[in-house]
């Protein structure tokens, strides 16, 4: 699940991947990202996910979040982390693990709420 878009991703070696269903790509909307800042429930994203449970069994995929730090306003932290708990559940009891890649802030206010927010969302089950 990422941000970036697909075909900008792409590579001759995960064509057979992508071909046997092994690989599934998911690329966040851009008009999704706009509105993301103020939503109530980010619970929307995985919208997709479910109607793909409909033909895999997710309970045994791995997700790979590209940039979860994106989902989440930095200027209204309590939002932000109640979010991120939904957000967490969610993940935790659709898949059978999950890894989250973040880059680091500079900014030493914006690196201590992305941390609590990796914290958030790995969890006490990593």
């Amino acid at each position: 699940l990422s941000w970036l878009r697909g075909k900008d991703i792409y590579r001759e070696k995960y064509a057979n991947y992508i071909n046997n269903e092994k690989l599934i790509y998911l690329e966040i909307k851009s008009s999704l990202i706009t509105k993301i800042p103020y939503l109530s429930d980010i619970s929307p994203i995985f919208f997709d996910l479910q109607q793909l449970a409909d033909n895999i069994d997710l309970s045994k995929a791995k997700l790979i979040f590209d940039e979860p730090r994106g989902l989440f306003d930095y200027n209204n932290s309590e939002r932000s982390i109640s979010g991120t708990i939904n957000l967490s559940k969610i993940i935790h009891t659709t898949f059978k693990k999950a890894a989250f890649f973040n880059t680091r802030f500079h900014d030493p206010k914006k690196l201590t709420f992305l941390l609590k927010i990796t914290k958030t969302l790995i969890g006490n089950t990593f």
